[in-house]
């Protein structure tokens, strides 16, 4: 009749053999623990119960362990910040110097992309990047703390991760798995970009790396992978990041 249940006998069987196996399991063991638990002069039931502990205990111990993550970057990183701003909120920066690199990308055909500033690094801070899409190249105007006139670089993110950048100011030249960085002091932007385009066919022919798609959302994603990856392998807190050895 409809809303009855009726049990089948292939139901039944599963039970009936489900609670012979766990009969069987349970004299088995009694057995197999009696002569111990005579010994030491405690009920088998219970020293068989003390036994499924320790052995239910020891799983969950083990399974704590091995789903524990090898690095916590929750706690070694916080979150990275990106946060749109305009160039005239940004104090101590020599405006004309801001002003002509802006005009010669624009000449050399660089699109304003974005204007952002990180709060979790050394401030005030200030990017303004631009985009080439044609030679898959970022620029960046970079103003840093403790200096007045801002910088020029040159940035390729590669499919694999690696960071590639030619910046204009002095510092050493890093190369690390995910970071080919280079310094040309006291070049012009157009010769700063020559170098960059020069490194960036080397890279491709030598290593046969394959440019990342360009746009906004792309390079905000880059740069924080980039500069969390950079902080995770050094240690170190953001507000204590170096400029001249991540970008």
């Amino acid at each position: 009749m409809p809303g009855m249940t009726v049990s089948t006998p292939k139901k039944t069987k599963i039970f009936s053999l489900t609670k012979a196996w766990v009969k069987y399991l349970v004299r088995q063991s009694y057995e197999f623990f009696d002569p111990l638990a005579r010994k030491l002069r405690v009920p088998t039931y219970v020293f068989l119960g003390g036994v499924v502990v320790l052995v239910v205990g020891g799983i969950l111990v083990t399974g704590s362990i091995l789903n524990k993550p090898a690095l916590a970057l929750v706690e070694r990183v916080p979150p990275i910040h990106l946060i749109q701003v305009n160039s005239s909120q940004i104090s101590e920066m020599d405006v004309t110097a801001y002003s002509e690199f802006q005009t010669q990308l624009q000449t050399m055909g660089f699109a304003p992309l974005l204007q952002i500033t990180i709060p979790q690094l050394p401030s005030p801070n200030f990017f303004d990047v631009g985009i080439k899409a044609d030679v898959g190249t970022y620029s960046t105007i970079l103003k840093v703390p403790g200096q007045i006139t801002p910088r020029l670089s040159f940035v390729t993110v590669f499919n694999n991760g690696v960071w590639y950048s030619t910046n204009g100011w002095k510092a050493d030249n890093q190369e690390s798995e995910d970071l080919i960085s280079e310094h040309f002091p006291g070049v012009t932007a157009d010769q700063l970009y020559v170098k960059h385009v020069q490194g960036l066919e080397k890279l491709k022919k030598e290593k046969d790396l394959q440019i990342q798609g360009m746009g906004d959302n792309r390079f905000m994603t880059a740069l924080t992978d980039h500069l969390r990856g950079f902080l995770v392998s050094k240690d170190l807190p953001g507000y204590r990041a170096d400029f001249n050895l991540w970008y």
